[in-house]
């Protein structure tokens, strides 16, 4: 009984060091010097289209520009099991833009519902690829090469009483075309 306690509790101590270490990693470069870039990407726990619920790590960048918030996804990892069943990877993006302005890691005061007027874009590349981790059991959709961005723009407001942001899209654009290879996926849509 106690080996089989000891393999677990290394198991144990095995899946908390890979989530540790992928919660600390800090993704790629931001498109540019007028972006602010954490330490860490942003690890949260959401719902994914197939009804999987999963650690996501958002690599991001933030900045403001004339009162709009603005994040640029530059990297996203999960679970491979969350993939499962989910043939367009964009489905996983746009549900980590979503919970990223849903979570909102930077702290970005929120105007009390109801309001208008107050948007929080989310961007990111034209195409991406995954990279699958057989070790640590995570697939990474990482950039690949491409011209322009994919933006997808929220109202941003929150309910006084309880403190939940009510996050809502409002629009989807591109001025993106994704040039890379067949490991690549358009993200635009």
């Amino acid at each position: 009984m106690k080996k089989i306690y000891v393999i677990v509790a290394i198991l144990f101590a095995t899946l908390l060091g890979s989530t540790v270490v992928k919660a600390q990693m800090s993704g790629p470069d931001c498109p540019d010097g007028s972006w602010t870039k954490p330490t860490n990407c942003w690890e949260t726990e959401m719902t994914f289209p197939n009804n999987v619920v999963c650690s996501l790590y958002i690599c991001y960048c933030y900045k403001v520009v004339d009162g709009v918030t603005q994040y640029f996804i530059t990297a996203c990892s999960f679970g491979s099991a969350c993939a499962n069943g989910i043939e367009d990877f964009s489905t996983i993006l746009d549900a980590a833009a979503l919970q990223l302005v849903k979570d909102n890691p930077p702290g970005f005061s929120c105007p009390p519902c109801p309001t208008s007027g107050n948007y929080t874009e989310v961007k990111f590349y034209p195409c991406y690829r995954e990279v699958s981790d057989s070790v640590s059991q995570t697939s990474t959709l990482e950039p690949c090469s491409g011209t322009g961005t994919c933006t997808k723009t929220y109202s941003v407001c929150c309910i006084i009483s309880t403190g939940v942001r009510v996050v809502n899209l409002i629009n989807s654009s591109s001025t993106a075309t994704c040039t890379g290879g067949s490991e690549c996926f358009s993200m635009c849509r």
